[in-house]
């Protein structure tokens, strides 16, 4: 999410990405519209070149403001680290059309101070209660070290749900509902014809602005080191975060992604959810009971690289057919990170063994295991180090 600096004097137009799978329904498509930001991010440069401190709560509050308009009703919202997703399941036929609806939607989204005040008291409330559960607080203190670059802290966001007001969220508003921080995703078969329209539509209505640039101060890798916290709350259960840390500023999203991803395919790992983004990557697992996952993780080498390989192709068309609110999701950010997920794929399938040793060798990453334990006692919850 870390754009070169000359994209902020580009001239760009909202993204489009579309993916068809086998498996996938002929009568099914899904579509999902991605808002960059997210609440591991805290900075970026708006169009006019000037630096502005983001709220990590804003795309939060932006969520449940777009879920009481009728432009979004039938939407599932899911405000993550790098970016809000709006997926929507639509008629094949029609799909290019939902797409330009949601798209309207927030091209001419009516800024109500009443109606900012209903969604941030809902993301206030909502807040409260997620924390309270021992999970919710596991994955966000794990989340700590898996954003190691974006410095990002359960506490921030907690500040920052409470401190948004309405100047705030309608100046972010202004700034970050740009073509350059927004894209969309299609899954599904769509004709050319519906695709022609779309992007005549996109022409005629949005046409080209300039983009923005999220930005950070990458820290020294060398300083994160594995860590354990322990929650004390009325239920048991591990969080591990593996971080592939690097010192190559040079590395990529989707160089990133491909590292993490052969990884992730490792013979009797558990399951696990893979992140990655220009600034930082890693698996996270959850776990019953606290078990060293970092001892189990080695990259392929000659002879079990082309089995790795296909258990990422699978993965993903697997994601693509049972999963496709967490493809969209997925898919979103890859775009607004620079890459998207089929041509990345098409990489993978033609990625030989000295191609993955050459991007290893470019980024010659290293691990850190972090582990938040929730250990059952009476009473509530508190963290201890």
């Amino acid at each position: 999410m870390t754009p070169d600096s000359s994209r902020t004097k580009a001239r760009q137009r909202i993204r489009v990405a579309v993916d068809a799978f086998k498996g996938i329904p002929p009568e099914k498509a899904y579509v999902t519209l991605g808002i960059g930001g997210g609440f591991a991010l805290d900075e970026f440069i708006s169009c006019d070149g000037s630096r502005h401190t983001m709220n990590r709560a804003f795309l939060n509050v932006l969520a449940h403001y777009l879920g009481n308009l009728d432009a979004f009703q039938g939407c599932l919202m899911d405000a993550g680290a790098t970016g809000l997703h709006i997926f929507v399941e639509a008629d094949p036929a029609r799909a290019c059309k939902t797409a330009c609806r949601l798209l309207e939607g927030v091209s001419n989204l009516p800024v109500e101070r009443e109606a900012f005040e209903r969604a941030r008291e809902t993301a206030i409330e909502r807040f409260a209660r997620y924390y309270k559960d021992e999970s919710f607080r596991a994955h966000y203190h794990a989340f700590e070290k898996l954003h190691y670059n974006k410095r990002f802290s359960l506490s921030s966001l907690a500040h920052d749900v409470k401190g948004i007001t309405f100047e705030e969220f309608s100046s972010l508003l202004g700034m970050l509902l740009e073509p350059g921080n927004l894209c969309m995703h299609i899954l599904g078969s769509i004709d050319y014809e519906q695709l022609r329209a779309l992007d005549t539509a996109l022409s005629n209505e949005v046409g080209h602005r300039p983009s923005i640039q999220w930005v950070a101060s990458p820290r020294d890798p060398y300083l994160c080191q594995d860590a354990h916290v322990v929650i004390r709350g009325r239920t048991e259960l591990c969080v591990t975060v593996i971080a592939l840390l690097t010192d190559c500023l040079e590395a990529t999203a989707a160089e990133k992604r491909l590292l993490v991803d052969l990884l992730a395919s490792a013979p009797g790992l558990p399951a696990c959810v893979v992140e990655a983004d220009a600034l930082d990557a890693g698996l996270i697992f959850e776990q019953q009971r606290p078990k060293p996952v970092k001892s189990q993780l080695a990259f392929p080498g000659p002879d079990t690289f082309e089995a790795a390989r296909g258990a990422v192709l699978a993965r993903y068309a697997s994601m693509a057919k049972n999963d496709p609110r967490a493809y969209g999701a997925l898919a979103t950010d890859a775009i607004l990170s620079g890459f998207t997920v089929s041509d990345y794929l098409e990489s993978v399938s033609a990625c030989s063994f000295s191609d993955f040793e050459q991007v290893r060798m470019k980024l010659d990453p290293f691990l850190r295991e972090f582990q938040v334990v929730v250990e059952r006692v009476s009473g509530h919850g508190r963290v201890v180090s």
